[in-house]
């Protein structure tokens, strides 16, 4: 569960299949902590005595990710990646797995559209079998006022 503070503002997460599992990592963290003998009131941030990760960090570690992946060689800028791409491709990811707007809205604690700002309409996953749709014969009336 993550409590940002606002009100109605958690989200649940449950273990799934393969690799990823926000349940498992949250659960290894809690147990790195204690088993350093810190009290249960220290932040999840902790790396040791006076040492957390902050802003930076999460920054530095994105950067890395991009720069493995070679997305600096498909024209991406490393000075326009960082920590908020979590975010925008967090929305992509779930738009593309189908989620309603106002699922990914509650899911990313988003409290406008903004995030339909990150929803790259160019990609083909996202348009596949639009012209046939709109092809569609469809009868229907446009009542004016």
């Amino acid at each position: 569960i993550r409590d940002n503070g606002a009100r109605g503002a958690r989200v649940h997460h449950t273990c799934g299949p393969g690799g990823v599992c926000p349940v498992m990592a949250f659960a290894r963290r809690v147990f790195s902590i204690r088993t350093r003998g810190m009290p249960p009131a220290t932040p999840l941030s902790y790396v040791s005595p006076g040492t957390h990760v902050v802003a930076n960090h999460i920054v530095r570690a994105v950067r890395a990710a991009a720069r493995q992946t070679g997305l600096t060689q498909h024209g991406y800028d490393l000075k326009r990646v960082g920590a908020h791409s979590l975010r925008a491709s967090g929305a992509m990811a779930l738009k593309l797995n189908g989620y309603t707007a106002e699922d990914i809205m509650k899911i990313g604690r988003w409290t406008s559209t903004t995030f339909l700002t990150y929803i790259h309409s160019q990609i083909a996953a996202l348009n596949n079998g639009i012209a046939a749709n709109m092809s569609r014969r469809i009868a229907f009336h446009n009542v004016g006022g």
